[in-house]
């Protein structure tokens, strides 16, 4: 899963588009934008939160998401809780509370197992009461002050230093003592792997418990730290485990009020975890405003930090950079140099997922943004830390959005090898190794891209017997895997290689029976359904099963997606290419004309997906000789062009190229002569005269037409 120190990187990468050949690259290609097998890396647990579809309600995918994820946190974990813990929300704002009546405090007299499930009433004031008198947290508890002006190295030398003058005169058992201690492990969270920490933080949360009780400050903060331990490593049931605990005691105590901003903060982090989106956003909301009545700007920002991380989860991208920058202003205000760094990590990569193309001075920011956090952790952390991995690795997948594929290529490698020094072949190195395997596959790099796919299918494999839900991202390396393995065999189709196209067989089946299992009616698995199925197509023998396969996609399509949902519009066309290729001409032109009504509605003729689909369609027309109705439909999108926008003259040159090479395969030279010459300024102005796509047509041009004269 994402953790806070994890989030964002791989969440902001590519969509997956296959070209016809699974090999090739898209043909025509937009300046900087790589149209290859673009394969979004799914390093942790939830795949279908990437997918437009998965974020819709009313798909049936989400639903059984939301069903599956109903494991454990029936209790603590809900909104209804959440709430009637902080009683004072009910009865409106701050102000407003003013001229309310206090709530009446019961007998003393009535039953303690009644009263502790009460809600804590006046939770501002115990709360602000708690921080204007001497509550029991040592200066240690924030680290930001001496990491402000120290390394993460001097720091912790200063804090056992601490620790040593405290245990010497005050002994082990005090307060002091122990406060000092778990601040060295904090420290050593922010320093090293979470899992390095958990022993540690139990000895102490267990020693914390018989020396000083459980609803002490010293128990809680151990118990506080040990379920953002168990959080970030994943184990779900020891995380719910002690935040119940936590919650318990917090609600008992009210000595212990002040925790529960930081309590809320890790209940709407949990729901956002399990996939929970509407849940966590209340939770987020309650947090934001209990901070604002405390007029206190740390927890205001961190408030503004978890909506914004949310908020691109829920794919509301505006919403997000609201309260991120929101929360990077008050962080900066507040020299909280840890969490804005975090924040400005986010921000960065978020310039990439905007819907309209970011300008270069927008990525030039955000490449400064990243670059500042990575130095700051590198100096603050040094090696050891994988946060400045992490950031190396989300560094990378920055200059790759911006096409810079051999510098990202470099921060990947390493990033890989620093995380594997850390944590060997598990899970946290995912995200670098699937970042390289998409560049290598996009390179059709294929034998080094399989390695990577075939190290995530191991890392994957060793996962899913204790969480199942890998069983997404294992499926996706095993696809990407057999793809490779099928590319390889393509080269070279010797009798040695023969054993690759059977494990590349064995590899899709593997992969669709992972999402089979996992839920029947998902559109992922409709998606591993069509992709088999074009691979299946290619061989004239097994064409009655692609055509199998494909039906069966449409159908679980056909029940989630409408159809002016990309995923859908490529269906269609998928559809139609194999329904072709099984002799069934007339049901492949329903699909094609299905899929261009969609596309054509929905987007406009100004649109990669309507110009891909036009394309297709032309050359099934062309293909079963109906020249003129492929021509047609040609000249009728070229007619629907806006030339006052800016993508005019690239869908322009793509649609006269076509004209042109259906001219001369019909040896219609003069006509050839004339689109081409209307198409190569269309490409030279907007992809450049060293493009290769403009090469091509300069060379049909002039090695074409130039026979015909000659004879």
């Amino acid at each position: 899963m994402f953790t806070s120190l994890q989030t964002s990187s791989v969440r902001l990468s590519k969509r997956v588009i296959f070209t016809s050949n699974f090999t090739s690259l898209r043909k025509f290609q937009q300046g900087k934008r790589n149209y290859g097998l673009s394969y979004v890396p799914i390093i942790y647990q939830n795949q279908a939160k990437r997918n437009n579809y998965a974020r819709n309600n009313s798909s049936k995918r989400y639903q059984v998401q939301q069903n599956r994820n109903k494991f454990w946190f029936s209790g603590y974990a809900t909104t209804t809780l959440a709430f009637s813990l902080l009683g004072w929300m009910s009865s409106g704002s701050k102000d407003d509370q003013t001229e309310k009546e206090e709530p009446k405090v019961e007998s003393e007299t009535e039953d303690k197992s009644e009263t502790d499930s009460k809600p804590v009433t006046n939770l501002r004031d115990l709360i602000k009461n708690r921080k204007e008198t001497n509550s029991p947290i040592s200066d240690t508890w924030d680290l930001e002050s001496y990491l402000s002006n120290a390394t993460a190295k001097d720091t912790l030398e200063f804090i056992k230093a601490q620790y040593k003058q405290a245990h010497d005169k005050y002994g082990k058992k005090d307060p002091k003592t122990f406060n000092a201690k778990m601040s060295e492990l904090e420290l050593l969270l922010l320093m090293r792997k979470p899992s390095s920490i958990v022993q540690d933080l139990t000895s102490e949360y267990e020693f914390a418990k018989s020396n000083f009780g459980e609803e002490t400050f010293q128990t809680n903060r151990a118990l506080l730290n040990l379920t953002k331990v168990y959080m970030e490593t994943g184990d779900h049931a020891e995380a719910k485990a002690c935040f119940e605990k936590l919650m318990k005691n917090v609600s008992a105590n009210n000595e212990l009020s002040w925790m529960y901003p930081k309590a809320l903060d890790l209940l709407g982090t949990f729901s956002e975890i399990l996939g929970r989106f509407n849940e966590s956003e209340n939770i987020f909301q309650g947090e934001l405003q209990l901070a604002n009545d405390l007029e206190d700007e740390k927890l205001i920002a961190q408030a503004h930090y978890s909506l914004g991380r949310l908020s691109i989860e829920k794919d509301d991208i505006e919403n997000a950079e609201k309260h991120l920058n929101k929360a990077a202003s008050l962080f900066k205000k507040l020299a909280r140099h840890i969490d804005l760094h975090k924040t400005n990590e986010i921000i960065a990569l978020l310039t990439t997922q905007k819907d309209e193309d970011s300008d270069e001075s927008e990525l030039d920011r955000a490449e400064k943004m990243l670059k500042e956090a990575y130095d700051w952790n590198l100096r603050t952390f040094g090696f050891e830390a994988p946060r400045v991995w992490l950031l190396e690795d989300k560094f990378g997948h920055l200059l790759f959005l911006r096409n810079k594929i051999t510098e990202a290529e470099s921060h990947f490698r390493s990033a890989e090898r620093g995380l594997i020094a850390i944590y060997g072949e598990a899970l946290p190195i995912a995200s670098p190794v699937s970042h390289l395997a998409h560049i290598l596959i996009n390179e059709q790099r294929f034998e080094e891209a399989e390695e990577k796919y075939s190290t995530l299918e191991r890392i994957f494999k060793s996962e899913i017997e204790s969480k199942p839900y890998y069983a997404q991202p294992l499926s996706s390396a095993l696809q990407f895997r057999a793809i490779c393995l099928l590319a390889m065999y393509e080269g070279n189709k010797s009798p040695k290689n023969k054993d690759k196209l059977e494990k590349s067989t064995r590899c899709f089946e593997e992969s669709i029976k992972l999402l089979e299992d996992l839920d029947p009616d998902s559109p992922e698995l409709a998606r591993h359904y069509m992709i088999y199925a074009r691979v299946l197509s290619s061989s004239e023998e097994n064409i009655p099963r692609a055509a199998e396969l494909s039906e069966r996609a449409m159908t679980i399509f056909s029940n989630s997606l409408e159809d002016s949902h990309p995923q859908m519009i490529n269906a269609l066309l998928d559809q139609a290419s194999i329904l072709y290729l099984n002799g069934d001409k007339t049901k492949a032109e329903a699909s094609f004309r299905r899929s261009l009504k969609a596309a054509a509605t929905s987007y406009g003729f100004q649109d990669d997906k309507t110009i891909n689909v036009v394309a297709r369609y032309f050359q099934f027309l062309a293909s079963i000789n109906r020249t003129k109705d492929a021509e047609d439909l040609v000249l009728q999108a070229l007619s629907r062009l806006n030339k006052q926008e800016k993508n005019y003259d690239r869908f322009a040159g793509i649609l006269y190229y076509f004209l042109a090479r259906s001219s001369l395969t019909n040896h219609k030279y003069r006509d050839a002569e004339r689109t081409l010459s209307q198409a190569l300024p269309c490409f030279e102005k907007s992809l450049g005269p060293g493009n290769p796509t403009t090469i091509e047509a300069r060379s049909v041009s002039y090695t074409h037409l130039t026979l015909p004269t000659i004879y």
